[in-house]
C-alpha cells in the first residue's frame, strides 16, 4: 500500500465510505493521510480569570467557589456554577448537561 492506492483498497472502506470521502476530497491513502479537518480545538496554557477575554476560548485553571444550582425549564435543564482563583470569580452556565452536577 502507498500513497497513490485508493482508499476502497483499505479494509473496512467500502463504496459507501469511499463516496462520503469524495465529498472532503480525499480519494487515496496520501489524501487521507494529509487530511486535517477545517477546524480544530487547540488547547493552550490556562489564564488566570482576570486575564480572560470575553467571547474568547479559554482554558482556566480554577476551583468551584459555593453551591451548585440545577434549574430545570420546561425541556431544558440548567446548571449554573461559581468558580474562582487568586484573581477573581466567574460564573459558568451549562445546559444540558445534568452529568456535571455529580462530576
Amino acid at each position: 500500500m502507498n500513497y497513490d492506492t485508493p482508499i476502497i483498497d483499505i479494509k473496512g472502506v467500502g463504496e459507501k465510505t469511499q463516496k462520503l470521502f469524495a465529498h472532503l476530497g480525499v480519494y487515496n491513502v496520501g489524501d487521507l493521510l494529509t487530511y486535517y479537518p477545517k477546524d480544530y480545538d487547540e488547547f493552550k496554557p490556562p489564564v488566570d480569570i482576570i486575564n480572560a477575554e470575553s467571547g474568547e476560548i479559554c482554558s482556566i485553571y480554577a476551583c468551584i467557589a459555593g453551591t451548585i444550582h440545577q434549574k430545570n425549564v420546561r425541556n431544558l435543564n440548567i446548571i449554573t456554577i461559581n468558580i474562582a482563583d487568586k484573581t477573581g470569580q466567574m460564573q459558568l452556565t451549562f445546559f444540558n448537561m445534568p452529568f456535571l452536577k455529580k462530576t
